[in-house]
């Protein structure tokens, strides 16, 4: 092979010539890994309001540490300061701020070791309750979630399915006005704390799915459930989740909710 750029004996013409750059030094878009001026106000703003709880930091690792749970004036301040209204729209009371909005939030907070996984579970439950609710259900939980006034968690791991919710087993089978839940959730996280779960149910079996030949997304439901109905009991985990969070495993056993507490079809 000649060398770069010459032109070889057979005459042609060389298939790279020094004129010619090669893809990679190609003029290439700048990345940058800065704050926007946004993220940049949202961290100020948790900051200003951890603040008064700098000085009770070892009280508040305490409480996470002992109990699991998140001090009810923390949790007010996170709704003053609009951050549990991140995914709530303006016309249900709240900031619409977005995803990337909480998850800065979210490591101002950790950074400061003031993280705890209720304040994204509750906000993960109002997106999907905002994009995919009824109205009747937005009217009723979202205003109630930005002001703090509620906390949600989140049920879909099974000990034989982990996070393959193909394999779920938990039912929901409609029953006059509602739905009769039986089944069993594990390492479910802030369920002593939470005043509603988001649970995933089935609303026919796996193997009715598989046997008609429907999708395996077929007939998996969101179900927005009272943590105290009657029917659910559980069980904490001899171990605790990032932030000292308690583990539970979560025994529904004939647990009735009302068809309207459906998300989506």
């Amino acid at each position: 092979m000649p060398p770069w750029g010459q032109r070889p004996s057979n005459g042609r013409a060389p298939i790279w010539t020094a004129s010619r750059r090669p893809w990679y030094a190609a003029p290439m878009m700048p990345l940058t890994f800065g704050l926007t001026e946004e993220q940049r106000m949202i961290q100020e703003t948790t900051a200003r309001m951890l603040r008064p709880f700098e000085e009770r930091r070892r009280e508040f690792e305490r409480v996470l540490r002992e109990h699991g749970r998140v001090p009810d004036e923390f949790w007010t301040a996170l709704a003053a300061a609009g951050l549990l209204g991140a995914f709530v729209p303006e016309e249900y009371g709240g900031t619409a701020m977005g995803l990337t909005a909480l998850a800065t939030a979210a490591d101002a907070m950790a950074s400061r070791g003031f993280g705890h996984p209720l304040f994204l579970l509750t906000g993960m439950d109002a997106l999907c309750i905002a994009r995919d609710g009824s109205e009747s259900l937005k009217r009723r939980f979202l205003p109630q979630i930005a002001s703090g006034a509620l906390k949600f968690c989140f049920a879909i791991t099974e000990a034989n399915a982990g996070t393959n919710s193909f394999r779920m087993t938990t039912r929901a089978v409609r029953r006059g006005d509602g739905y009769v839940l039986d089944g069993e959730k594990t390492f479910i996280t802030g369920m002593d704390q939470a005043d509603y779960v988001l649970l995933v149910a089935r609303t026919r079996s796996r193997e009715e799915v598989e046997r008609e030949g429907l999708p395996k997304t077929s007939c998996l439901s969101l179900f927005v459930v009272d943590c105290h109905t009657p029917g659910i009991t559980r069980t904490q985990l001899p171990m605790r989740a990032i932030d000292g969070a308690a583990q539970w495993t979560v025994h529904f056993d004939g647990a009735e909710v009302p068809a309207e507490n459906r998300v989506g079809e």
